[in-house]
């Protein structure tokens, strides 16, 4: 059973990392990890997957998400995703999440071997690897040798709105890392300012 002391000696070693990855999809977990992230004066970059960039999850951590960087390929925005997102919305009566935009793509690709002969799993597997530089709803489409789509993009939240990493030399700035940095250098342990 760990001591007070431990938990102290935890807690100093905490507030020294650099980056925090949370990974996790289900949005109510992060929306519960952001919450306590400044609470637990853990004052670092915060990484995690696709659906930090879910609507959901930026409405209800609010500033908790500020600062956070995710990598996903889909951009709701873009000029090949807006047809598929107004008819889904329509439909919905919501926003699609990016997973919904990736199952999307992954039902087309497999129709789309279908159609051009693959009549077995190996086949549209063999198909599938070939894809490279394919419009999809959720991004371009292109598979490296090791099956990953090779245009996933980072993003940054800023102000509740998810915005492409461009320039980079921001992040090398705590003051541009969001709530996750405290608003007085006080607390954290290099003693860095917003």
């Amino acid at each position: 059973m760990p001591t007070e002391l431990d938990t102290m000696k935890i807690m100093r070693e905490a507030s020294t990392i650099d980056v925090l990855l949370v990974a996790s999809n289900n949005t109510r977990d992060i929306v519960n990890i952001a919450a306590q992230i400044p609470t637990q004066k853990i004052w670092a970059r915060i990484l995690g997957g696709s659906a930090w960039g879910e609507q959901r999850v930026r409405q209800e951590a609010g500033e908790d998400a500020e600062g956070v960087i995710f990598a996903t390929s889909f951009d709701p925005n873009g000029p090949e995703s807006r047809r598929f997102v107004d008819t889904f919305r329509l439909a919905r009566r919501e926003n699609p999440s990016n997973i919904t935009a990736l199952a999307y793509d992954a039902t087309s690709l497999v129709s789309e071997a279908i159609t051009n002969g693959a009549r077995t799993r190996g086949q549209i597997r063999e198909y599938i690897a070939t894809i490279n530089g394919k419009h999809g709803v959720s991004g371009e489409i292109s598979f490296d040798e090791a099956g990953a789509n090779t245009d996933a993009n980072l993003r940054l939240i800023r102000g509740g709105i998810v915005n492409t990493i461009t320039d980079w030399s921001t992040l090398e700035r705590p003051s541009t890392w969001g709530v996750s940095v405290p608003k007085y250098g006080a607390d954290t342990p290099n003693g860095d300012a917003r």
